[in-house]
């Protein structure tokens, strides 16, 4: 199992055992909405690395992890800047924590596979990324806190080639340029 895997392996676990302990409370309080849970589905993958080499977290990396909001990453098919029904609940989810947290200001990237010219993927990079921002938009996201960014196949997600790779690179992702430290993008970027 790599690093990555057991950190998300370990988060799991604790927050199973921290939703299993809600269980018990009183029926009367809130529960988690389904965007809520769509977003921390999103956010799994995502979150950083904490509790590295099988140790375990600390109480204070687990209150960390359990409230900072992850904005997830948006995926599109081979040559097209269409949302799928998977990308449009990401953004929901998305735009409920741009909502909240409206001092954080973002840039969407635009990025596509290896395949096609630097001039067309730069173009369909701008596309993806104008088509979330456009969506995020009307999800009641502020226009002012939304910037766009294509860098066509230049930042590649996982290097190499086939389908497999390729779809991994064909995204937006959202890189918080300012605001709340609690909200995190969704690149990768080290």
């Amino acid at each position: 199992m790599t690093i990555r895997q057991n950190t998300v392996v370990t988060f799991l676990a604790l927050l199973a055992i921290g939703l299993g302990s809600m269980s018990c409370k009183k029926q009367t309080e809130t529960k988690t909405s389904g965007d809520e849970a769509i977003a921390l589905q999103n956010a799994l993958p995502e979150a950083p690395d904490a509790g590295l080499g099988g140790d375990p977290l600390t109480p204070d990396q687990t209150e960390a992890a359990l409230t900072t909001l992850y904005l997830g990453k948006i995926h599109f098919e081979f040559d097209r800047a269409v949302l799928t029904t998977e990308a449009k609940e990401t953004l929901q989810a998305n735009a409920n924590i741009l909502r909240d947290n409206s001092d954080v200001q973002i840039q969407i990237e635009g990025h596509c596979d290896a395949r096609g010219s630097t001039d067309y993927n730069l173009a369909l990079g701008e596309r993806r990324a104008s088509i979330v921002r456009t969506y995020l938009v009307n999800l009641g996201v502020p226009s002012s806190n939304v910037v766009i960014l294509s860098l066509g196949e230049e930042r590649p997600l996982t290097p190499g080639s086939g389908e497999g790779i390729w779809s991994q690179n064909r995204r937006a992702e959202s890189v918080v340029i300012q605001g709340n430290s609690k909200v995190l993008g969704s690149t990768t970027t080290e």
